[in-house]
C-alpha cells in the first residue's frame, strides 16, 4: 500500500510549475483525506458483519481500488513525461 503515492506526487510537482505547486499539493491531500475517511467508514461498516467475508472484503476491496488506482494513472500519463525527463 502506498507504492504509488511517492511517485504520483513527484509527478505532480514535476508538471506543475512552481509558483502552483502549494495549491497542487493541497488540493491532492484535501481529495487523499477525502478518499480516506471515507474508506475507514465503509471499512468499518464492512466489519461490522463478524464473517471472514466481511473480515476480509475491506483489504479485497482496497487492494482493487488501488490496483485500478495505479493502471488509470499510468494509462493517463504515460504520453506526458515530467519537464525533467525531455
Amino acid at each position: 500500500m502506498n507504492i504509488s503515492w511517492p511517485v504520483q506526487q513527484s509527478y505532480l510537482m514535476g508538471t506543475v510549475s512552481p509558483k502552483e505547486r502549494a495549491s497542487a499539493s493541497a488540493i491532492s491531500s484535501m481529495l487523499w483525506g477525502i478518499g480516506a475517511s471515507a474508506g475507514t467508514f465503509l471499512a468499518g461498516f464492512l466489519l461490522g458483519g463478524g464473517t471472514y467475508l466481511s473480515l476480509s472484503l475491506p483489504i479485497l476491496i482496497g487492494s482493487g481500488v488501488y490496483l485500478v488506482a495505479a493502471i488509470v494513472f499510468f494509462l493517463l500519463f504515460r504520453g506526458n513525461p515530467p519537464p525533467e525527463e525531455n
